[in-house]
């Protein structure tokens, strides 16, 4: 009788290991044909949101409008300067010159939150200049609000309605 009791825990070992090891097959074939996802990438640039400015409180949004008025108030003087020479305006931000490297502007025409006519014809302005957009918010705010740079240099502050009935330069 002993040889049985030994045979069957032979068995039993045998057993206990081969399960082992189809398990450990297993989970190695697993991880073969599902390897680890690598990570996605981020965008280039980071989307405005969906709903732009309406996610800003009314306060914050009052204090963003006085910096790109006096950003976009820069800007037009700064192409105003350079057209004088040849009537059309800046090529880009980087003929704006050093004053703009440490401005918002930079990172606000990179993410596309503001348009840029960039070499502007201001020599065949059908509208006048105070009547023609050089550069504009891409989106307006929770009350359809958008600030607005004109081809004189002035700064407004526009309604949907109004800007989409605005003329916009002529660039490149």
């Amino acid at each position: 009788m002993k040889k049985k009791k030994k045979k069957n825990s032979n068995m039993l070992i045998l057993g206990l290991v081969g399960g082992g090891l189809l398990l450990v097959g297993g989970v190695v074939l697993v991880v073969v044909l599902n390897p680890p996802k690598e990570k996605e990438q981020q965008p280039k640039f980071e989307p405005k949101p969906k709903k732009g400015k309406d996610l800003v409180s009314t306060v914050a949004r009052r204090i963003e409008m006085i910096d790109v008025q006096q950003c976009f108030s820069q800007l037009g003087k700064a192409i105003q300067a350079d057209s004088t020479i040849n009537g059309k305006g800046t090529a880009n931000y980087k003929e704006l010159g050093p004053n703009f490297a440490n401005s918002p502007l930079k990172e606000w025409i990179e993410k596309d939150w503001v348009k840029v006519v960039w070499s502007a014809n201001f020599n065949n302005l059908v509208n006048g200049a105070s009547n023609t957009a050089l550069a504009w918010e891409t989106d307006a705010d929770s009350r359809g609000l958008r600030v607005v740079l004109m081809c004189d240099t002035s700064v407004q502050t526009m309604d949907e309605n109004t800007f989409k009935n605005t003329p916009r330069a002529v660039g490149r």
